[in-house]
């Protein structure tokens, strides 16, 4: 039986939406046993019957804690109890949608990396018009080397393959132009070392305009760059969203056509929306571990549980472990 564990305290309306998205995990997944994580006073609050065990904390991560600080005076933190249950080979992989530095930097001390990692890497599912572009790093390291970006690449296309199950994902660099004499140093050089392994299908430069577009399957760059990246497209969709729910109700003919396109605009929503996948993983962590947005409804939290069982089940960072060595 496979075992997850939740952090019952990371989003922003924690707990309701941890405890209400595990329940129906749980309900869609029988054989699956979660531990939920959290302070004492939630514990009354969880309704499910079988298939958990509630581990009590005293310590809550804040969004507005430095990870450094955090990691030193919060040693039985939701996050660390997660992540120590992992370690101790208890759980298959631990998510949380609290304050991602703090999960990162717990990680790195509790886990480690992979064999052969040098620095992990965040990687999020943007949506495209062919299906789905893994971008990292976007949020993990905001300076970067050459053999790092190298290494998002390698470790971005075998998330890719097992997870979305594309074949020979095509990896690209984020610049400034597709022409291969653009860019700076870094990308320059990072160029060289895709180019110099023929079993990547590494395709050269791409525009921020042509991730939409679906021209790669996997986009590495600094995880300064990446972050600025996932916020503005969270805000253009939401931009979008707005402009149309304001426009129905302002005007009576768009009310009638919103209607009629009513199906069309659930699947937009869908597809754009960060619910689809829950969680982005922290790849070259020696440890399944999945960081959702702090918005995460129940929705969120339920497919960010299922793809981390997804990913403890293919033995993803086995492969990338084999991939670098």
């Amino acid at each position: 039986m496979r075992k997850l564990a939740l952090d019952l305290l990371g989003t922003d309306c924690a707990p309701q939406p941890e405890i209400e998205g595990a329940e129906e995990f749980i309900e869609e997944n029988p054989n699956v046993f979660l531990y939920l994580i959290g302070t004492k006073d939630i514990k009354d609050k969880i309704t499910l019957k079988n298939n958990f065990e509630f581990i009590e904390t005293r310590e809550k991560v804040y969004f507005h804690e430095k990870p450094s600080e955090v990691i030193k005076k919060k040693k039985d933190s939701t996050m660390a109890v997660g992540l120590h249950l992992l370690k101790e080979g208890k759980a298959d992989a631990f998510v949380s949608a609290g304050n991602t530095g703090a999960l990162l930097a717990y990680s790195i001390r509790i886990l480690g990396r992979l064999k052969g990692v040098k620095r992990p890497a965040i990687c999020a599912l943007f949506p495209t018009y062919k299906g789905f572009c893994a971008v990292l790093d976007v949020g993990a390291n905001a300076d970067v080397r050459p053999l790092f970006l190298y290494q998002f690449g390698v470790m971005g296309e075998i998330f890719v393959k097992e997870i979305l199950g594309i074949d020979k994902p095509k990896i690209a660099i984020i610049s400034i132009g597709e022409e291969e004499t653009k860019g700076s140093e870094l990308t320059l050089k990072t160029k060289e070392l895709f180019e110099s392994n023929k079993n990547l299908n590494f395709i050269g430069n791409i525009e921020g305009n042509e991730i939409l577009k679906g021209k790669a399957d996997v986009v590495v760059t600094d995880g300064f760059t990446g972050n600025v990246l996932l916020k503005f497209g969270e805000g253009v969709i939401e931009m979008v969203q707005k402009f149309f729910k304001e426009g129905v109700i302002s005007n009576f003919k768009y009310k009638l056509g919103a209607l009629l396109m009513k199906n069309l605009f659930y699947e937009f929503r869908k597809k754009v929306s960060y619910e689809e996948f829950g969680g982005a993983p922290l790849l070259g962590i020696n440890g399944n571990v999945f960081v959702a947005h702090g918005r995460s409804n129940k929705i969120a939290i339920k497919n960010a549980l299922k793809t981390a069982l997804k990913f403890s089940e293919l033995n993803v960072n086995h492969k990338i472990e084999k991939a670098l060595s």
